[in-house]
Order: structure tokens, then sequence, then C-alpha cells
């Protein structure tokens, strides 16, 4: 009911209440803060899904890797975000680390007329992390730029 809330028009009010309530009145659950984290999304509201994603982890609920992808590539549009998500959240191997610069990087093809700005900044970012960029690297980045969705097409567009 919380994340269905966040996307209808003026429903944000409504689902932030909800939200107070089951952190008032129940012990945190990570389906609470899921619901949340991908219902500001869905209201554009960035900074308040990794506030929310913050919580989260503090409340004992470590986000997996899985769940940190599927919010990075959520997050494109708020990629300045993503990378203090990243900083906080994305400790691990140079390689798990780099597929969560990817993730947000092919998240920002769904900023419009950023998205070419965003990525390079996504790219920037990954670099001053010491990692160096690889073909999947590239791959993320030309998704981005070209904004396109789906795998296949966009491995026909490198070809």
């Amino acid at each position: 009911a919380i994340e269905a809330a966040f996307a209808v028009q003026d429903g944000a009010a409504v689902a932030e209440y909800l939200y107070r309530q089951c952190k008032q009145l129940m012990l945190p659950n990570p389906t609470v803060f899921s619901a949340v984290i991908f219902g500001r999304i869905t209201a554009k509201d960035g900074k308040g899904a990794a506030e929310a994603l913050f919580e989260m982890d503090d409340a004992g609920f470590m986000p997996h890797h899985r769940f940190l992808h599927r919010f990075l590539r959520s997050m494109g549009c708020h990629s300045e975000e993503g990378l203090e998500v990243i900083r906080r959240l994305g400790q691990g191997k140079c390689e798990a680390r780099r597929r969560l610069f990817h993730a947000l990087m092919e998240g920002c093809m769904d900023s419009g007329a950023e998205s070419c700005k965003r990525a390079l900044e996504v790219l920037a970012a990954l670099k001053a992390d010491g990692l160096e960029p690889n073909a999947d690297t590239t791959f993320a980045l030309v998704k981005a730029i070209a904004g396109l969705p789906e795998v296949e097409q966009a491995q026909k567009e490198c070809a």
C-alpha cells in the first residue's frame, strides 16, 4: 500500500504518514523499507529514497548487491544520490563495486537531455574511486548515452 500511494497524485503525504506509523508501531521491516525506497523513486524523490536505504541499513538490513543494482538502475535521474549510495554501501571487491557504477550509469539513460552528462559524471566517479574502466563500462556508457533500454538492441548498436 505504501509504494502504491507514492504513485498516486498527492499520495506521497499519505505514504509518508503510513511509513511513520509503521516505524512507530512495528519492528523494523525490510519490506516496508523497500516499499518506501521504490515508492520515493516513483515520486521522483531520489534523496528521500537514498535516505530510506540508509535507514534500512542502519536498522540492520544491509541491502544485497541485487537490491543495490535494482535501486541504482532506478536512480539515473538522481545520480548524485546514487553515487553516495555506492560510496556508503557499495563496499566489497573491485569488480562488485564496478558493477554498481555500471548499474547507475545505465540508469542515467532515463535522465533525458541530462543522460550523457550524468553518465560521464558516474564514469568520472568510477575512475576517482580507483577503478579501471573495462568493456562492460563502455557498454554501460553506450547504453546510457544512446538510451538503449534493451541489452540486445545495445549489442547490435555496438557491433
